[in-house]
């Protein structure tokens, strides 16, 4: 089992394989952690956080760029568990053939792995 508490600075960290002009466009949403839910632009330099102008505000309209997901689908792509092309076909995340295929080709391909043992 896995959770990314605090999705901003763990994009910072992850190695993503982007050229230079490649940009992985996010909307995350996280039910428990608020701070979590929002739009991150993952570039091969930085991760920025969508800030919105008004407290509270939303836009009614779907977005039309990026994928979209919840923290837990992100979870399991980033930690290499699924790809996003099958939960895709699950329908687990939204998005666009190519802005998929960017994500999977970023995401380094090593298997996963968990130390349970002290």
């Amino acid at each position: 089992m896995a959770r990314i508490v605090d999705v901003e600075p763990f994009l910072s960290l992850y190695p993503f394989h982007l050229g230079e002009d490649e940009t992985i466009v996010l909307h995350i949403e996280d039910q428990f952690c608020e701070w979590n839910t929002g739009t991150y632009f993952v570039t091969k330099d930085e991760v920025r956080k969508f800030q919105m102008t008004k407290e509270g505000s939303s836009c009614i309209h779907p977005p039309k760029r990026g994928i979209s997901c919840s923290i837990q689908s992100l979870t399991t792509m980033l930690l290499n568990y699924q790809t996003p092309t099958t939960l895709l076909k699950f329908d687990a995340i939204s998005g666009k053939e190519t802005e998929i295929t960017l994500l999977e080709k970023a995401i380094p391909a090593k298997a996963p792995a968990l130390f349970d043992f002290f």
